[in-house]
């Protein structure tokens, strides 16, 4: 959104919604105040959609996925790489895996709990099983993981990162990652979530 001051000196904002210029409104600097004023004026424009919780949480998923992936992409591709982006990327790698797999279970009506991957990918019920299994097989092909071990593996390498490497300042050593095959479970869980809600991009 676009800040600029209105001629009685308040200042305003043009809200933008999917890309479009809906109106002019004022803010007051407090998000909190700035985020009601926002939703009332679109309830008023007849603009307002409540949120879907499921697809709220995936977006949420694929900001820390779309994160992981600029380290990936700007700091770990590089030679030499800049080890200060390996942690940011596993705890983001991690963070859009747990989120992307209880997006899955919140899809088919279950609420998952925790960080431990492998624990929340064994809790999907079989139909989230059933949308994983339908994109693994592209998404195998599009990213290979190094030695072509199965998901299950993969996730459980990557089970507890997020609790390990997120205070790694704090510790000595944290379990190993590959870098590859975290891009393809993110790749994999992003894929079935899509499938599952229904999501054509």
């Amino acid at each position: 959104m676009t800040m600029k001051m209105a001629e009685d000196e308040r200042r305003t904002t043009e809200l933008v919604l999917n890309g479009v210029v809906v109106g002019e409104m004022p803010v007051t600097g407090d998000f909190e105040k700035d985020s009601a004023l926002t939703i009332q004026f679109l309830k008023d424009k007849g603009l307002y959609r409540k949120s879907d919780p499921v697809k709220t949480m995936f977006r949420q998923a694929l900001s820390f996925a779309t994160t992981a992936s600029h380290l990936h992409k700007k700091g770990l591709l590089r030679s030499p790489y800049n080890v200060f982006d390996v942690a940011p990327f596993v705890v983001n790698s991690a963070f859009s895996i747990e989120l992307y797999l209880k997006t899955l279970a919140r899809s088919h009506g279950i609420v998952l709990k925790g960080h431990d991957l492998l624990k929340l990918l064994g809790s999907l019920p079989v139909a989230a099983h059933n949308d994983i299994s339908a994109v693994l097989p592209a998404c195998r092909l599009e990213l290979p993981p190094a030695g072509s071990p199965d998901l299950r593996t993969c996730v459980a390498e990557l089970s507890n990162a997020f609790v390990e490497w997120r205070y790694l300042h704090e510790k000595t050593s944290a379990s190993g990652i590959r870098i590859d095959r975290a891009i393809f479970v993110m790749k994999v869980m992003h894929e079935a979530c899509r499938k599952a809600i229904g999501l054509q991009a």
